[in-house]
């Protein structure tokens, strides 16, 4: 083994640990959390940031504010560069979103509109590091995601859908927070 690759090594060894000590003691502060919950760190981060407490039961709300009002957070990457050097355009989406029938339509245009705010936070590539940060009215979101779904549900089969959020309809859409 050079002596590279053993420096790689042990670098790698420390890194673990650390992530290893940092999700204990996030278990600790947030017993019920469950750290490796995709985007789960990313809306601890928010909250904190915020000054809200994170919601740690699935399919609710990520958090909620002071005066204990739902709030939503949706995050993306920054835009990047693929391997090949295209840019990479990266947009916030919502998942599990349907078309039809009628009340499971209903059903999570609810999960939009059950919040006081949305808040859309824009990471830095590889880190936990909110670069920006933008908040924007449940409604406006809702009209969006409705128009979406309602397109796509009279053009094909599929019921459910994932609705990508544009950076450029948030910065349009949403007032800027300063972080």
């Amino acid at each position: 083994m050079t002596m590279n690759n053993e420096m790689t090594m042990n670098n790698e060894m420390t890194a673990i640990k650390k992530i290893q000590e940092g999700f204990s003691m996030l278990t600790e502060a947030l017993p019920t959390c469950n750290p490796m919950a995709p985007g789960f760190l990313k809306e601890v981060f928010l909250a904190n940031l915020l000054g809200h407490k994170v919601a740690l039961t699935k399919h609710l709300c990520d958090a909620y504010d002071e005066d204990g009002k739902e709030q939503e957070y949706l995050t993306c990457m920054e835009d990047g560069v693929n391997k090949e050097g295209n840019k990479l355009n990266r947009a916030f989406a919502i998942d599990g979103v349907f078309s039809s029938p009628v009340e499971d339509k209903e059903g999570s245009l609810e999960r939009i509109r059950r919040n006081d705010k949305i808040y859309y936070g824009i990471f830095k590539e590889g880190m936990l590091e909110c670069i920006e940060l933008w908040v924007g009215c449940p409604k406006d979101l809702e009209k969006f995601v409705d128009e979406n779904v309602t397109r796509r549900g009279m053009n094909g089969k599929n019921r459910e859908h994932t609705v990508n959020i544009s950076k450029k309809w948030v910065r349009e859409n949403c007032e800027e927070i300063t972080i």
